[in-house]
């Protein structure tokens, strides 16, 4: 079951509903569940359930993140507003909020056993080497201000919501005409002579009027414009740099030890394969069948089902028939037994025996995690301690020598990290420290600010050299290397028209290669999305060049972007029709594809009959009072 769940968490089914729960306390309004809003906060009621303005923000606040990137990083709150993204925010809290109510309408409980599992296969919460850190795990938790107790209860409510969504969307099958019409129009495969013409082989003189570079220096200022630098002081406040102050006594470590004892089990791992059907005298058929063949894939396969594989699980992780298939011998058929997903028949395919490891195995483990825990608690007291003294007005400077805490001058730093050299300044958690101080007037310092690592930092301005266009003869070699460039482009281009045309009259790609001296290739066969493309045919064909190749008609040629620079002229040779009935036709997918989709619009449907089953109310005043919204 849990495989299952992992599975679903990681696929299209988990839009907005179990996102990085882990990694993501602070933006999904964790604090408000936990001090409750007031009435005049709150932006929608979904049943029982209320969403206040400052949960929307956060959701809000993340969605932006999300897109940030989609932008260049240009990318701020009043564009988000513009493209949707408060409606956005709240219609996932809705939902979260529907699903919620469906989860404990239909009596979904999760055990606690299950929950442990989860969180211990987070890789929010696992060290460098890949295993649990209980100690990562409570410092995200007391980051957020969040308690295990409350952290396993917010697990449950979305364990059991991902739950419902398989429940909804299982039965969905791909209908293979639909399969078959979308496998022709995906494994499609077309060839094409080409001719290349690379801008670098366009030979363009110096201009001999000047006023044509100074032109173009004039038309694309941002180009040689210096970027806006910043001068800096940093005080970093970093967990790893106070565990070298933390001394534990072997009497600490030993009751370290005993005290996360279960840390240090682990239990019996296996592979199971499982089949799952609708009723019991279908499974019984099939567990006789497959103790008779003994095989369950092949009995599966004679009925017609398949087997899937649960790999390198627990008894835990098992809930329903955990205990069954623990019992068995490798290869050893089990079953059925009844799940809220079916009736199961199982077989072991791999035991890996459990084991526990004494004291002497993970002293230093243990002493790792003691001085980590600790020096997270020596962290936090020491920026405490900061703050108080950059409240009573101490400089920074000095309240950092006072406290022993290291602190990074940087001359000259710019928005992306980049010293004046281009070089990237070295600095700890510099994107957040550099995207904090450029959001500062001249003068003044942050806050202690916490990273999303769980570090501290404050960060002073001390100095701003603003945005400076260079002098044109400190960047002419510059505005002449990009005038020809542009030159070349366009001639390129001139001259792709040109081959299109003459090949439209009579001409070849092979004669019109040895006239012009521009190559000529061989392109394909590619399939739409670019399967079958090779090292050669990827520096070549952009996904414009791709695009085009897939209008044209036999004989038709036409002229496109390179991927590495240039233009192709393309001269469509041959379509390759694509036969969904051939025995090496890969329809699966194409089915998965179709499934995602169908099971897409079932979730949506479901959700919009959550809706009519349950007062969903928004105050719109309110949310576009809150949000700025027109």
């Amino acid at each position: 079951m849990l495989q299952s769940i992992r599975g679903t968490v990681g696929s299209w089914v988990a839009k907005g509903l179990f996102i990085l729960l882990i990694a993501s306390f602070a933006v999904w309004g964790i604090g408000d569940i936990f001090r409750g809003a007031s009435p005049q906060s709150i932006v929608a009621t979904v049943g029982p359930f209320e969403i206040s303005a400052g949960e929307v923000q956060n959701e809000f606040n993340k969605q932006v993140r999300r897109f940030a990137p989609l932008f260049g990083g240009e990318f701020d709150a009043e564009q988000a507003r513009q493209l949707g993204l408060v409606d956005r925010a709240l219609n996932t809290l809705i939902e979260r909020a529907l699903f919620q109510l469906a989860a404990r309408e239909a009596g979904l409980q999760i055990g606690d056993d299950l929950v442990r599992a989860t969180i211990e296969a987070q890789p929010a919460f696992r060290n460098p080497a890949g295993g649990f850190d209980p100690a990562l795990f409570r410092q995200i938790l007391r980051a957020n201000s969040l308690t295990e107790a409350g952290y396993v209860a917010l697990m449950k409510e979305e364990l059991a919501r991902e739950l419902l969504v398989r429940a909804v969307v299982e039965p969905v099958r791909a209908p293979t005409p639909l399969v078959k019409a979308l496998y022709r129009h995906r494994a499609e495969r077309r060839t094409a002579d080409a001719l290349v013409i690379r801008p670098g082989t366009i030979a363009i003189d110096e201009p001999t009027d000047p006023e044509v570079l100074r032109r173009s220096y004039r038309d694309h200022p941002v180009s040689y414009t210096a970027p806006a630098y910043r001068a800096l002081t940093v005080v970093s406040l970093n967990a790893d740099a106070f565990a070298d102050r933390i001394a534990v006594t072997e009497d600490e470590l030993r009751e370290a030890f005993d005290t996360r004892a279960d840390e240090f089990v682990q239990p019996e791992r296996r592979t199971i394969r499982q089949v799952v059907l609708s009723s019991e005298p279908l499974a019984r058929e099939l567990a006789a069948a497959a103790r008779a063949a003994g095989s369950l894939d092949t009995a599966a396969e004679a009925a017609g089902q398949s087997a899937v594989t649960l790999e390198d699980v627990t008894e835990n992780e098992l809930p329903a028939f955990g205990a069954v298939a623990f019992a068995l011998e490798a290869g050893e058929i089990g079953g059925p037994v009844q799940s809220l997903l079916g009736w199961h028949v199982v077989s072991v395919a791999a035991v890996t025996p459990g084991s526990t490891a004494d004291f002497a195995e993970v002293r230093d483990q243990v002493l790792d995690e003691v001085r980590r825990e600790r020096a997270i608690d020596l962290m936090y007291e020491e920026a405490n301690r900061l703050d108080d003294r950059l409240a009573g007005g101490t400089a920074l400077d000095v309240a950092a020598s006072e406290l022993g805490l290291p602190v990074t001058k940087i001359a000259a730093i710019d928005a992306d990290g980049t010293g004046p050299d281009g070089a990237p300044v070295a600095l700890a958690d510099a994107a957040e420290v550099v995207a904090l101080a450029f959001d500062l007037d001249a003068g003044g310092q942050s806050l202690v600010t916490e990273t999303q690592a769980g570090d501290f930092f404050v960060v002073r301005i001390d100095g701003i050299t603003p945005p400076t266009l260079r002098p044109f003869d400190e960047v002419k070699d510059a505005v002449l290397a990009d005038w020809r460039a542009e030159q070349q482009r366009e001639q390129a281009a001139t001259a792709a028209d040109t081959l299109v045309e003459r090949l439209a009259a009579g001409a070849t790609v092979a004669a019109l290669a040895e006239q012009t001296g521009h190559p000529a290739v061989a392109i394909g066969p590619v399939t739409r999305d670019g399967d079958g493309t090779g090292d050669r045919d990827a520096e070549l064909l952009s996904e414009a060049a791709l695009a085009r190749l897939f209008t044209l008609a036999p004989g038709e040629a036409a002229a496109a972007p390179a991927a590495s620079g240039g233009r192709l002229v393309l001269d469509l040779t041959e379509i390759i029709p694509a036969d969904p009935d051939a025995p090496d036709a890969a329809l699966a997918p194409v089915t998965a594809t179709v499934n995602q989709g169908l099971a897409s619009d079932l979730v949506a449907q479901f959700l919009e009959a959550l809706r009519g089953r349950h007062d969903v109310s928004i105050d719109r005043e309110l949310l576009a009072e809150t949000f700025a919204l027109p």
